[in-house]
């Protein structure tokens, strides 16, 4: 299950940069890894192929509140069992935001493009119903997604971004809620990968 993006990378050696987490060039700035994968896919709707069709590729980072805050839309009223404007899910959204301040969420209308699309596979009871850790849930840093001129989000996929240095002979650990959570998301049907970052 290829992202059809390349998985090369540099590191940032500043000492600026190197506040707990590894950092990598794009351009002259340094990015954690997360936002080179989203440059790269977002990039390739500059693809010829793409351009013909009309595809834009999208995605946004899953903070752990992702689907804490989903499930607090549900319960406020939101109806899930169909896709969702924008303009429907912000006020639902904005409540449960202001309910729970602490939980980190895309904005909302990524929010609304995760939503449409598990409500198109039928899948939102199934993994909003998951049992999950608050403090350590697993969810994958990426939900990637393409869409066509009408904005309709198809093609999604789940992403855990991990780096690997083969002359250091590092590759950076899965932890054990990553995996279950993965293979959660793949045996509903939906892809889901971890994509290493090759220093």
């Amino acid at each position: 299950m290829s992202l059809r993006i390349s998985l090369l990378v540099k590191r940032c050696a500043h000492p600026e940069h190197q506040s707990g987490r590894v950092r990598f060039l794009i351009g002259s700035r340094c990015r954690p890894g997360e936002a080179i994968v989203l440059r790269r896919w977002r990039d390739r709707a500059c693809e010829p192929s793409s351009q013909v069709k009309g595809v834009t590729f999208d995605g946004c980072r899953l903070p752990p509140g992702t689907f804490q805050l989903l499930s607090a839309c549900r319960s406020s009223g939101l109806e899930i069992g169909r896709p969702v404007s924008v303009e429907v899910l912000r006020p639902y959204y904005e409540n449960a935001r202001s309910g729970h301040p602490l939980w980190r969420a895309p904005r909302v209308d990524h929010t609304a493009a995760l939503l449409t699309f598990l409500v198109s596979r039928g899948l939102v009871q199934q993994v909003l119903d998951r049992d999950r850790s608050p403090a350590n849930p697993g969810i994958p840093d990426l939900f990637l997604w393409r869409h066509t001129a009408d904005g309709v989000p198809f093609g999604g996929r789940f992403v855990e971004v991990k780096r690997y240095a083969p002359r250091a002979g590092f590759k950076e650990p899965v932890s054990r809620e990553q995996k279950a959570e993965l293979a959660f998301l793949q045996g509903l049907g939906l892809k889901a990968q971890i994509t290493y970052l090759i220093q």
